[in-house]
């Protein structure tokens, strides 16, 4: 979880609590987004419950999604 969040850089922060993790964005590129949710969902087993996202002029994501799954188990 936490190496597929370095990838998006600093745009990306991610704060685990209980069985949910919580993705704050702050202009990230969709395409880095959605390899993110790629590599969560196939490595760490996790999936999107909630998400509040905007996209910003340049076309950057900013806000948060939230994912839980069994994968949070070893985090």
């Amino acid at each position: 979880l936490e190496a597929a969040t370095q990838s998006l850089g600093a745009q990306a922060q991610i704060a685990v609590l209980g069985d949910r993790a919580t993705l704050t964005l702050r202009g990230a590129r969709p395409e880095g987004v959605a390899a993110w949710l790629v590599q969560v969902r196939q490595n760490a087993r996790l999936v999107p419950v909630e998400s509040q996202l905007t996209r910003d002029a340049e076309g950057g994501w900013s806000g948060t999604v939230i994912v839980a799954g069994p994968g949070l188990g070893g985090v």
